[in-house]
């Protein structure tokens, strides 16, 4: 009898520590699925993309949920060794029913290119401000033949370029991350730059534009600020202090602003390297003297609006820039124009549109000629114009 009494004991301890892992073997389902343990979860009381991060030699998940009242919110953690390899769902159809679940797989130490200065004889199309409005992006992408449905990628080897701001406004900034967090680690030419609003909220030094969705889920995540949620530890924060704030692909450069006057004339030995050196290891900290000139000024990289507003960069300032990192153009962001297109004689262009009213537009360069790529929704084909 105290045999039995034992093993009944061990069994009930083995299945309780199961419930605390995740783990795919849990159940079976109709056709001989196994359930991952990640998911079992009610799609509908998901409040967030899931928080992933490491402690110790530990990676746990975290899905922050709505109670069965709506009133609180709550967390359903998971863990399991840190180098073991894990997928799981991040769940978009309940919000919209238009659109599909994605899955994101976590591999330990997955490699990153983060190329920083790169050549390629594919299209490159840039895109950019995106800022929380999941719905729009992928409307673009799989409109523009980036993505199936599914969200899979089918752009082959051509490449992305992201030019920051998929922070803020919108209530699906972690979704945004998620999904390109999953190309990239899938082998995918994904390009994210640094706009202003990343530095913001991985340094939380500017909060006034964060939507309250995401307020509401530090509490649960035992967190009291917005930086917290991006710190080193966690899967996307690491990511995301990988990313660049400047770069070069072929002879077109690439930064969320722009390079005024006053940043130029004010740096020595200005190289795409040492830039992104001193934004990586100051994103904490993006006021201090170091970083300011890039970070944190109306001059900054990732603030610079002279391009477009007056007073406008003398043309013979952009030329000198374009000279010193040998690029036919530059490509930014920030400043919200009527159209996606071409400025100073085609030595600038801008990708930001008003995408919060649903304007959807991007740019493809094709070795010498560029195109501005319409889309009106996923259903439809996209419309493409030569500049």
């Amino acid at each position: 009898m105290r045999l039995i009494i034992t093993l009944a004991l061990s069994i009930f301890v083995l299945m309780s520590c199961e419930k605390d892992n995740f783990t795919t073997d849990k159940k079976e389902g109709k056709k001989g699925k196994k359930e991952n343990l990640l998911d079992s979860i009610e799609q509908k009381q998901e409040f967030d993309a899931p928080f992933v991060f490491t402690k110790g030699d530990s990676v746990y998940l975290k899905r922050i949920l709505k109670s069965s009242t709506n009133s609180d919110l709550l967390t359903k953690t998971f863990s399991k060794p840190a180098n073991a390899e894990f997928e799981f769902t991040v769940f978009i159809n309940h919000i919209n029913k238009d659109y599909k679940d994605f899955k994101v797989k976590i591999k330990p130490n997955v490699a990153f290119k983060h190329e920083a200065e790169w050549k390629t004889n594919e299209q490159i199309l840039v895109v950019s401000d995106y800022e929380g409005e999941f719905f729009h992006m992928v409307d673009f992408l799989i409109s523009a033949q980036v993505i199936d449905d599914n969200y899979n990628w089918k752009f082959g080897n051509k490449h992305v370029v992201f030019l920051g701001d998929l922070f803020d406004r919108g209530s699906m900034v972690h979704e945004c991350l998620w999904l390109l967090y999953k190309w990239e680690s899938e082998g995918a030419n994904v390009h994210m730059l640094y706009g202003n609003h990343e530095i913001m909220n991985i340094s939380g030094n500017q909060t006034n534009y964060i939507a309250e969705k995401y307020k509401q889920a530090l509490k649960p995540l035992g967190f009291e600020a917005i930086q917290q949620m991006y710190q080193a530890n966690s899967i996307l924060g690491a990511w995301l202090r990988k990313q660049n704030a400047m770069e070069k692909g072929n002879d077109i450069l690439f930064v969320h602003g722009g390079i005024s006057e006053k940043l130029f004339e004010s740096q020595k030995d200005f190289s795409i390297a040492k830039t992104n050196q001193i934004v990586q290891r100051n994103l904490d900290n993006p006021k201090n003297e170091e970083s300011a000139p890039f970070l944190r000024s109306s001059s900054a990289l990732t603030w610079f609006r002279g391009y477009f507003r007056k007073p406008q960069q003398d043309p013979k300032v952009l030329e000198k820039v374009l000279k010193h990192f040998d690029a036919r153009l530059i490509c930014v962001a920030h400043t919200v124009q009527p159209k996606a297109g071409l400025s100073y004689n085609g030595k600038v262009a801008c990708t930001d549109v008003n995408v919060h009213k649903g304007q959807k537009e991007g740019l493809l360069f094709d070795q010498k000629d560029i195109f501005r790529i319409e889309v009106k929704d996923k259903h439809t084909a996209s419309v493409k114009t030569k500049l």
